[in-house]
């Protein structure tokens, strides 16, 4: 067997379905060798047209069962189920489909709109009025904010703390600044005064010197 990198894509395909089992044309599970029922009776057929067998018996067709006619009636009889199978689907779902519309489809009762005005027909004067006021007072008090005013408002919040946020930072700058400078003044500091107190020692090193000088 050749290796896979000389031969075509075709082959490669070929040698996967044989592996697994399945019909090298067709890729339908294999019923005798390589190939599936549908293909091997068409090779079959094609074979015996083609060649006259020097041996008898190589390859039968097996009589009316295998013959073209056979074949190609068991083709369109295969095509007509599936296309009927597809039609019944398709009715099942169209009905369904009304179903659900239907139920979604909520209809008013006609004698809701009737009830309501018989209603506000009975109510007296009095009470129609003390009603109307009610609604109307509870419209005036509770105003809904528009949504731009809502979105502004957080704006400015967020500002805000924006602005806060970067005077906190500006005072932490300024208070390390003060501390920087304070260390540097500690530290010019403590050299001047060890340069001092190296200046004092000296002299009296050389004073003591003089005095020993003398002495002698």
């Amino acid at each position: 067997m050749k290796d896979e990198s000389q031969i075509s894509r075709q082959a490669r395909w070929q040698r996967k379905h044989r592996a697994l089992g399945l019909c090298v044309l067709c890729s339908e599970p294999a019923f005798k060798g390589w190939r599936c029922k549908r293909c091997y009776e068409r090779h079959k057929l094609s074979m015996r047209l083609r060649y006259e067998p020097k041996v008898r018996g190589r390859y039968k067709s097996g009589g009316k069962e295998f013959s073209e006619k056979a074949a190609v009636l068991k083709l369109e009889k295969s095509r007509k189920q599936s296309a009927a199978k597809k039609l019944a689907a398709q009715k099942k779902a169209a009905a369904l489909a009304k179903k659900n519309s239907k139920k979604a489809v909520k209809v008013k009762p006609a004698r809701a709109s009737g009830a309501k005005k018989l209603a506000a027909k009975k109510l007296p004067a009095t009470r129609k009025k003390i009603v109307t006021k009610r609604k109307a007072v509870a419209k005036k008090a509770a105003p809904r904010k528009p949504v731009a005013k809502k979105a502004v408002a957080k704006k400015a919040v967020a500002k805000k703390k924006v602005a806060k946020k970067t005077v906190a930072k500006k005072v932490a700058a300024a208070k390390k600044r003060v501390m920087a400078k304070k260390a540097v003044a500690r530290k010019s500091a403590a050299r001047k005064k060890s340069v001092a107190k190296s200046a004092v020692g000296k002299k009296k090193a050389a004073k003591s010197k003089t005095v020993a000088r003398k002495r002698r």
